[in-house]
């Protein structure tokens, strides 16, 4: 992502938080102690403290977005959930690494190879895999 597109989204994100903020803590109501001292109530903390978290969020996927091998690895462990099982996971990733050719992604298929077949009881392949990566060979001979 080209860097000023992602100034734009980062503070058109920021507007959308500081907005839905605006929104939560709008309605507060301020209570007045013995000491006529005002705090927030305890449920509008929880929305300062969610608002926080969905700023930490957009950041964070703002980063990776930004950057190709965090996107690939991320690629890699999400597409965990969209398959239906880890024999099929290992196939897809096994089609997919000699097609790679960032190396930090490349490593992120073997660190997932190397788990699943591992769990796929298939331990051979499982060391193969790790032992390409302590080895420092991402890409197949």
């Amino acid at each position: 992502m080209h860097a000023t597109h992602r100034k734009l989204w980062v503070g058109a994100s920021l507007i959308v938080a500081f907005s839905i903020l605006t929104a939560l803590i709008a309605p507060t109501q301020l209570r007045a102690d013995d000491d006529d001292d005002f705090e927030f109530e305890h449920d509008e903390l929880e929305h300062i403290d969610e608002f926080h978290a969905m700023l930490e969020l957009i950041e964070t996927v703002a980063e990776i977005a930004d950057d190709p091998s965090k996107t690939g690895v991320l690629a890699v462990i999400s597409l965990e959930d969209r398959v239906s099982s880890e024999k099929q996971y290992a196939e897809i990733l096994e089609q997919l690494l000699p097609k790679v050719k960032d190396p930090t992604v490349q490593r992120g298929i073997r660190l997932k190879l190397g788990d699943l077949y591992g769990e796929l009881e298939q331990y051979e392949k499982s060391r193969e895999q790790f032992k390409r990566l302590i080895l420092n060979q991402p890409q197949a001979n």
